[in-house]
């Protein structure tokens, strides 16, 4: 089971790539680029612009089912948002003093079927992932920045940890290779 990646990940001063999958979470002080490929999974990116922590997390569903030994798995919206508030309270930090931004949930299915699905009503894994980043955000009081979520296709986003500057890519489904 994947689980939060510590802050010593970011505790480093030289810049180096780092590949983050979905289920991870990185929080802390450093100079990294974060790299994902996001298709209906969601990254929220955080930045405190005062004293440069930073955080990301890739999440590939919007609620956990809770379970009786309390641990958070980021693999869920609503456990990523938990984490980045414990991992700020670690350092006197609020969540509503961090920007965000919150990239991904698009729509990985074919445009046919999405057809079939919004006739009955039903919305995409991405739309719920992208809808509850919002949510949680607004519940959390964060800043947010830029949003860039939903169509037909896939995000390749680079974070850097130090500056908190975001680059987002976007390739539609019929063009994607990884």
């Amino acid at each position: 089971m994947p689980q939060a990646m510590q802050e010593d990940n970011l505790n480093h001063n030289h810049n180096k790539l780092v590949t983050l999958h979905a289920g991870e979470l990185l929080f802390g002080k450093g100079n990294k680029t974060v790299s994902t490929i996001l298709g209906s999974c969601v990254s929220v990116t955080l930045f405190h612009p005062e004293h440069k922590y930073s955080g990301i997390c890739h999440f590939a569903l919007p609620y956990a089912k809770r379970h009786s030994d309390d641990r958070q798995n980021p693999r869920y919206a609503d456990a990523c948002f938990l984490l980045f508030q414990q991992h700020a309270k670690r350092y006197h930090l609020e969540l509503s003093e961090f920007t965000a931004n919150i990239i991904g949930g698009g729509n990985m299915l074919e445009d046919k079927t999405n057809q079939l699905i919004d006739s009955i009503g039903h919305d995409t894994v991405g739309a719920r992932n992208a809808r509850t980043a919002l949510e949680l955000a607004t519940k959390y009081n964060l800043n947010i920045n830029e949003v860039d979520v939903g169509e037909f296709g896939y995000r390749k986003l680079l974070f850097n940890t130090a500056t908190g500057e975001l680059t987002v890519t976007f390739t539609p489904n019929d063009s994607f290779t990884p």
